[in-house]
């Protein structure tokens, strides 16, 4: 978060392998490969249990704003209502 202030604040131009390094993207592709990978990840997605990414999602949200502690409790929560659900 500190670094994607830094560069809103300072109106600093990144290019993508920085901003991979810096974690403020997950991967960089091709320009040429842009459309195909974001389909591949789309569908990869979609394959998914919605009810995970909800809670994976969930716990993202909320786990980014608490200590490590609270932060591992909460996707425990998650981990344990997911599992209830399965059965």
């Amino acid at each position: 978060a500190s670094n994607a202030l830094d560069i809103i604040l300072t109106n600093r131009l990144i290019f993508s392998e920085q901003a991979r390094k810096i974690g403020l993207v997950d991967r960089v592709v091709a320009f040429s490969e842009l459309t195909d990978k974001s389909k591949e990840l789309a569908k990869s997605l979609t394959q998914m249990d919605p009810k995970v990414v909800a809670a994976a999602k969930r716990a993202v949200k909320e786990g980014s704003d608490l200590d490590l502690k609270v932060g591992m409790q909460l996707e425990r929560r998650m981990a344990h209502i997911l599992e209830s659900q399965r059965r």
